[in-house]
């Protein structure tokens, strides 16, 4: 029998949301220090979110959530300012993003 690969996982920081993915290898991935990427982590820090790094990194999966979201009540889409290109979407248990 052969076993099939498990997926990529995101988890939050404290663990409470959980959104798995069918594909295990990322779309595409990326650096950005944009000030939207900062200012946008810098706010999530100061609501008690983790320390955003020097130098953001984004991995990008295919749309293919595998299952149900694990803490789907803790997740808050936000855009973090008017007429921003980027909804963000946050885990409001301990304010990490895990979209963007």
């Amino acid at each position: 029998a052969t076993q099939k690969s498990q997926g990529a996982v995101i988890t939050c920081t404290c663990g409470k949301t959980k959104i798995k993915f069918a594909n295990r290898v990322p779309r595409t991935s990326l650096e950005c220090c944009c000030s939207d990427c900062r200012q946008a982590l810098e706010w999530a820090a100061s609501k008690g979110g983790p320390d955003p790094p020097a130098v953001p990194q984004w991995v990008y999966f295919e749309n293919d959530i595998a299952g149900d979201v694990e803490g789907m009540e803790h997740l808050q889409p936000y855009v973090l300012r008017r007429g921003a290109c980027v909804t963000r979407v946050v885990a409001r248990c301990c304010h990490t993003t895990l979209v963007a």
